[in-house]
């Protein structure tokens, strides 16, 4: 009895006393939490400091598959607002749970464990490997990507080259850029990735896109030349068009060339196919030049269009409707030939001793083809006799005027 008495006297003194102690004497102090934890759309982990921490301990967790696919100790900034780009271990498109704790450098928890769960929006690990190879991870449902390489950020014009690369569901993805880039001069390209869902129509539809990365490109095999020279032989009356031409480029190498005659109306217009097999009096020729550059040579897509991209004749022209950088036309409009050539019977652009001929059997009545216009030299109007004197006084050497 007197032991029983002695243990209840002993707890109420215990419990009177506990009224005068600290809080913290008798039961732990509450865990801090870490606060404004969130995730941005492309995959950076942000969060206020917590006061005293070394390190944060992070765990990436798959929600569909509930198994951590990554757990990484982040150390302390000192920053009010502390980061992590977890981009490089996510896959766009699939649901994670972000896990975090507070720890100090006795490896003591500071807070409890603060969750988020998030879903990226994006291609991520996009990233250059080995000078020009491409990395990325697999998006969650893609079908296929789409590499953007964008001169842009050279001083060049923006064009984008969509390669489709096909997926099995893989979640790592290399691809060498250099097999897309031949071509293309050194400089700083601007590189993307795209994935691409396939709608029930069969079609291509974007997913997502990655951030952008910088390739420092190099080209060391290819020439790029700006200029091309050309000299081909200009429209004469009753001359044969030329079919060839001789072309220089200022760097680079050309694999083929043709040369195209057209008619046209106004110089700088529209054009169309000539097929004759001589020039004709009065007529408006243009040629229009071919070239085929060799496999390493690409036109500069500055010149391209631009007067002055190439010269006939030691005329200024323009390079137009490269196709690839390889391909390159020139047109160039000849000045309007001679209407009327007195004397030229025959119509092959010289009055000369075939014409006496002619002019003599026309005017003894053979039945011949002549040019009457041409032949009427007095130009009276019609061909007659007094023509056929002056046209053999000019053969002759005569000082006569054929009109």
């Amino acid at each position: 009895m007197k032991k029983a008495l002695s243990l209840l006297t002993a707890l109420v003194l215990v419990i009177a006393l506990g009224a005068f102690l600290p809080e913290g004497v008798l039961k732990a102090k509450a865990l801090d939490e870490i606060k404004n934890l969130t995730v941005s759309y492309d995959g950076v982990l942000s969060f206020d400091r917590v006061e005293g921490a070394a390190y944060y301990r992070f765990i990436l967790r798959e929600e569909n598959n509930m198994h951590d696919v990554y757990i990484e100790d982040i150390p302390d900034t000192g920053s009010s607002k502390q980061s992590f780009d977890l981009s490089d271990y996510a896959t766009g498109g699939k649901e994670y749970t972000a896990k975090l704790t507070a720890y100090d450098n006795n490896r003591k928890a500071l807070t409890g464990t603060q969750t988020k769960t998030f879903t990226l929006k994006r291609v991520t690990g996009v990233r250059i490997l080995r000078s020009t190879t491409l990395h990325w991870n697999g998006y969650e449902g893609a079908k296929a990507y789409r590499i953007n390489i964008d001169i842009g950020a050279s001083a060049h014009t923006s064009f984008t080259v969509n390669d489709l690369i096909e997926t099995d569901g893989a979640f790592s993805f290399y691809e060498e850029l250099s097999d897309h880039m031949k071509g293309m001069r050194s400089g700083d390209y601007t590189i993307s990735v795209t994935a691409l869902g396939l709608s029930t129509g069969g079609t291509y539809t974007e997913l997502a896109s990655s951030r952008s990365v910088v390739l420092h490109y190099v080209n060391t095999t290819s020439s790029f030349p700006d200029r091309a020279d050309i000299t081909v032989t200009a429209p004469t009356v009753g001359a044969a068009p030329a079919t060839a031409a001789s072309i220089k480029l200022n760097c680079g190498g050309l694999a083929s060339s043709s040369v195209r005659w057209c008619t046209y109306q106004d110089k700088g217009g529209s054009v169309t196919s000539f097929k004759g097999d001589k020039f004709l009096p009065g007529g408006k020729y243009a040629a229009s030049i071919e070239m085929t550059l060799d496999e390493n040579t690409f036109f500069d897509s500055t010149a391209e269009g631009k007067e002055g991209s190439a010269t006939v004749n030691g005329v200024s022209a323009t390079v137009t409707n490269s196709s690839g950088m390889q391909k390159l036309y020139v047109r160039f409009y000849f000045d309007q030939l001679p209407g009327r050539i007195p004397g030229d019977l025959n119509g092959d652009g010289n009055t000369d001793l075939k014409d006496g001929l002619l002019i003599s059997q026309h005017l003894a009545g053979w039945k011949v083809a002549i040019n009457e216009s041409n032949a009427d030299v007095n130009n009276d109007g019609k061909a007659d006799l007094k023509d056929g004197l002056l046209l053999k006084q000019y053969l002759a050497g005569w000082k006569v005027t054929l009109r």
